[in-house]
């Protein structure tokens, strides 16, 4: 979801084993050139999706119940123009992975 909504993963560094040191912080943000225009509801979703502790990390059930996604299946799309770009993050996720 973290990737759909800016087109990069939460953690970031310059090789896999430095990537899970970075994984293993559980640290991440919202930049605000990237996130301002996603709704505090989304972010709060994924701040639930990456909680560290597996224990208190959302499970998908839980997720799918988050207002955020509950907002979708009742018609008031809260984020439209955010996913509508989802196709293009993942387009520069892809160029992201090849560098």
């Amino acid at each position: 979801m973290y990737i759909l909504l800016c087109g990069y993963p939460p953690f970031n560094a310059d090789n896999d084993p430095e990537i899970m040191k970075v994984v293993e912080k559980g640290k991440y943000s919202f930049p605000d050139e990237d996130w301002a225009s996603v709704s505090p509801m989304a972010k709060d979703l994924i701040k639930d999706m990456l909680v560290l502790n597996p224990d208190k990390r959302f499970s998908a059930e839980q997720c799918l119940n988050h207002p955020w996604i509950k907002s979708y299946t009742s018609g008031q799309h809260i984020d439209a123009p955010i996913l509508a770009n989802a196709l293009t993050n993942m387009k520069k996720f892809r160029v992201f992975l090849l560098n």
